[in-house]
């Protein structure tokens, strides 16, 4: 006995139903592909500006901030002097040091932190005296502790924090979460490191970059 095929759609009844699929599916890849360029992180770029909502990059691209984020931006000193012992910034440390806060002239910040050095502090100095508030410090020697302590703040969002070629990668990554930075260069001063938290979204870490504005006014 020859078996017969069962058809269980017929033509017009099965192109009804498919095409709403497809259309539901091409709909939710594209949801999907959106959320994952939302969340790429973003290396390289030179920071022009920070607000309330964006940090805005030289190329023309901006990083989406939101009121809810906790946002963690970690720089290490600006250029020191070559003497011994506790070190000054030179006058393009300086430079550098003046272009930060402008960089973050209409940004939020509600905490600046620094180690207890000559060079860390006048790094720290040119945003503190800017946004009006005085400076906190840090052990550079308890780096896990100190992350800890900032993801515990309930009341406060926004940070800048002023370390070293070795400790602000570290402290970096604690903060994120994960190992993805090592000890900067000796002769790298333009690092600027931007952990952005999110509930129930993974952490985001952007390595960016910024430069000193030689004689340009601030």
């Amino acid at each position: 006995m020859q078996k017969k095929s069962i058809k269980i759609f017929p033509k017009k009844g099965f192109d009804y139903l498919v095409r709403p699929y497809m259309v539901c599916m091409l709909g939710c890849m594209m949801a999907f592909w959106s959320c994952k360029v939302e969340q790429q992180t973003v290396n390289g770029s030179y920071v022009s500006s920070v607000d309330h909502e964006s940090i805005h990059l030289e190329d023309g691209r901006s990083i989406a901030i939101s009121s809810a984020d906790n946002i963690y931006y970690l720089v290490r000193h600006a250029e020191k002097d070559t003497v011994a012992g506790d070190p000054d910034l030179t006058p393009i440390g300086y430079e550098r040091a003046g272009e930060l806060a402008r960089i973050f002239k209409s940004a939020r910040i509600d905490e600046v932190y620094t180690t207890m050095y000559m060079r860390t502090l006048m790094t720290a100095d040119s945003v503190s005296r800017s946004k009006g508030m005085s400076m906190k410090t840090y052990d550079p020697k308890a780096l896990k502790a100190f992350a800890e302590k900032l993801k515990n703040i309930d009341d406060q969002k926004r940070f800048l924090i002023i370390g070293h070629s070795n400790t602000t990668p570290t402290l970096s990554n604690h903060i994120h979460g994960a190992e993805e930075l090592e000890s900067f260069d000796e002769k790298d001063y333009d690092d600027l490191i931007v952990v952005v938290q999110s509930e129930n979204k993974p952490s985001q870490l952007h390595q960016l970059k910024y430069k000193p504005q030689i004689n340009k006014d601030k």
